[in-house]
């Protein structure tokens, strides 16, 4: 099964640890993926010579990312925006294979229609985040999903925790504003005060501080 997707996506995989009685530590990941965005829009990616017509973008926290991680150069989606693509992502399948050919559209844009969702399907499909989690990995998700709306009545099984991770903190739909937003943490939606970017930023500082005695894996999705 090969891996399809849209973006250029980061992957930091900090140092193997060893343990005290010899055994090797598995890596902490952390996987920073940006809706999108275009590979050329980073400046470590015109700097390799990948878009040589492309003047090279300040983008320095991205660069140290890639210089000091891993970057997926080859992955594609077939239908790149945002669902279709986080669903191949997330899954290794084409986002054909699971049924979600386009945007989901969620409760309040005009073209959300409660009786004919589709949705990542947990029954059906397996997630990298769950061959992680059973591997040891504590496991989180901090931003956007938009793999389903979990929050109708009966669609409780679509939330990102029955995919694979055991914390949950941001979006319950395709967006959300800039400013002073509505995002859900501890299975409550609140309205936060602040910058969203920063707000998401804080929250998966925290996830790392609280999970650093065990291999993590944070996914950070905008």
């Amino acid at each position: 099964m090969s891996i399809k997707l849209s973006l250029l996506l980061l992957l930091t995989v900090p140092g193997l640890h060893s343990l005290a009685n010899g055994a090797v530590r598995l890596p902490n990941i952390v996987f920073v993926y940006t809706d999108d965005q275009a590979a050329w829009a980073m400046g470590a990616a015109v700097q390799q010579g990948w878009f040589a017509d492309v003047p090279a973008a300040a983008t320095p926290n991205m660069d140290r990312l890639a210089r000091e991680g891993a970057v997926f150069t080859n992955f594609f989606c077939t239908t790149p925006v945002c669902s279709p693509a986080r669903a191949a992502h997330i899954t290794g399948c084409y986002a054909s294979e699971l049924g979600i050919d386009d945007f989901i559209p969620m409760p309040g844009h005009k073209l959300y229609d409660a009786d004919a969702q589709v949705a990542l399907d947990p029954d059906t499909t397996v997630t990298f985040a769950e061959v992680l989690q059973q591997k040891g990995y504590v496991t989180g998700l901090i931003g956007k999903w938009h793999l389903g709306d979990w929050t109708a009545a009966g669609n409780e099984s679509q939330h990102p925790t029955n995919h694979g991770f055991d914390y949950f903190m941001g979006l319950t739909g395709g967006g959300a504003k800039p400013v002073d937003p509505e995002l859900e943490e501890d299975g409550q939606v609140r309205q936060f005060k602040g910058l969203t970017t920063d707000i998401l930023t804080d929250r998966a500082l925290d996830f790392i501080r609280r999970s650093k005695e065990s291999p993590f894996l944070l996914c950070l999705h905008t």
